[in-house]
């Protein structure tokens, strides 16, 4: 929850996967917001520009991908806001994804 209209939100994206056959892997991924209490989805607003892993062709390597956002959102007082990730059209082949992990600080004005 957003407690104050001024605030902004940094919002921190860490996703880890690995190749799974011996094609590029490409992973592309993008960061999406929904205000009002429900889950978001990949077609609410995104936040910030695409983050791209690391490329890699050889099967069974680990490959990760990070970003961080100021989301400075049309926030409300007190606004509950929910984000996720996910993968991008631009991406080929993003094998097999182990984990994804998002961090939130609010930051007030």
């Amino acid at each position: 929850t957003v407690h104050a209209k001024t605030s902004s939100v940094l919002v921190s994206a860490v996703v880890a996967g690995s190749t799974n056959d011996d094609h590029a892997q490409n992973p592309v991924f993008t960061l999406h917001r929904r205000l009002g209490g429900k889950d978001a989805t990949c077609s609410d607003t995104q936040v910030g520009i695409e983050f791209v892993g690391t490329s890699l062709a050889v099967k069974d390597s680990s490959w990760g991908a990070s970003a961080t956002f100021v989301d400075r959102g049309a926030f409300t007082e007190d606004t509950s806001v929910a984000y996720t990730v996910c993968t991008s059209k631009k991406g080929a082949d993003d094998g097999t994804l182990e984990s994804v992990a998002v961090s939130l600080t609010e930051i007030v004005k």
